[in-house]
């Protein structure tokens, strides 16, 4: 009898053994899964952001476009005016500048 309370002992480890394997192979393919939809969805982000981020680089090439213009041509209406608006700013700039040392 003790040869065959091993023998179904042993089967029942083997099946144990096997169950357990068979789960961690079942959560071994989850996590991947979920790995690659991380992966998708950070793609997904980085995507939309450098899409933004060129959207605002551009913007901001036209923003500074637009003042160049502005300011050739309040600078050939006006050159007086222009130059003390200059004068004006760079004060304030240079004064801010000290502030913050």
């Amino acid at each position: 009898m003790g040869s065959y309370d091993a023998q179904r002992g042993l089967k029942e480890t083997l099946d144990v053994g096997g169950a357990i394997a068979s789960q961690a192979g079942l959560l071994a393919e989850q996590a991947k899964e979920k790995a690659s939809d991380v992966a998708d969805r950070a793609s997904e982000v980085l995507s939309t952001a450098q899409e933004r981020g060129s959207k605002a680089a551009s913007d901001a090439g036209e923003v500074v476009g637009t003042l160049r213009d502005a300011l050739v041509q309040s600078a050939r209406r006006q050159p007086g005016t222009t130059v003390l608006l200059s004068i004006a700013a760079g004060f304030l700039l240079g004064a801010m500048w000290k502030s913050g040392r």
